[in-house]
């Protein structure tokens, strides 16, 4: 599903990049903040065992619709097995890049009846997560396995509002697949059910639900030229 997703991401930017706009570019940045969970083998509902977010992103937008964006954040994931009686709770780091497609042609115009200040979004795109500190607990009955850290698939929705010219606000909630199954670093939960080598299969995923406001600061006008690059 996620990698459909990429797919149909990237076939929309291609259709994009053909429309001139009288587009002006920008580059966004803006500090970030909200919860994030953990779903895998120690846990399997929604916004349980979640945990703080923070951190900050550099958007810049190709055009009223797509968007590319970088984001670094500072997080953790905890969550406790009955079966096998582990609890863990873990800091991280977490980067990524992503594309947006924005549903509205996103901006503030005097000059497009279509323009809007406000819009959902979809992204997809691929990061990566860290362990940077694994705390120890009371019921933890093995020592952690080597720090947990792995490379993520993700995909996710969203929506934007222009609260100025230069700023905006935007609400996200994103998934993460994780390809390995070593998140929770605890030994016990390391592929507990040998499913590894089969990607759909794999039980880790880390979510973040975040609230974010960015500052323009950077703009520049385009000019609508001819070709297959029009408004570029």
């Amino acid at each position: 599903m996620i990698r459909k997703l990429i797919f149909w991401m990237g076939l929309l930017g291609v259709t994009q990049l053909a429309y001139c706009q009288d587009f002006e570019h920008t580059i966004e940045v803006g500090p970030l903040a909200g919860t994030s969970f953990y779903l895998g083998d120690a846990n399997q509902k929604l916004f349980a065992y979640n945990r703080s977010v923070i951190g900050g992103l550099v958007r810049y937008p190709l055009n009223n619709r797509l968007a590319l964006k970088s984001a670094l954040s500072f997080s953790g994931i905890k969550g406790y097995s009955d079966t096998y009686q582990v609890a863990f709770n873990h800091n991280y780091l977490f980067a990524t890049i992503q594309g947006e497609f924005n549903f509205f042609p996103y901006e503030r115009s005097d000059y497009n009846i279509e323009s809007s200040i406000v819009t959902p979004y979809i992204l997809g795109g691929v990061g990566f997560i860290a362990c940077s500190k694994q705390k120890k607990n009371a019921t933890l009955l093995t020592e952690p396995i080597f720090p947990a850290r792995a490379v993520v698939l993700s995909c996710g929705v969203g929506g934007k509002l222009k609260l100025s010219s230069r700023v905006d606000l935007n609400v996200e909630w994103t998934i993460n697949k994780a390809l390995s199954d070593r998140l929770e670093g605890v030994a016990e939960l390391n592929n507990p059910y040998l499913l590894n080598q089969n990607m759909s299969f794999n039980n880790d995923f880390y979510s973040t639900l975040t609230i974010a406001v960015t500052f323009a600061i950077y703009t520049q006008k385009c000019e609508c030229r001819s070709g297959f690059l029009k408004g570029y």
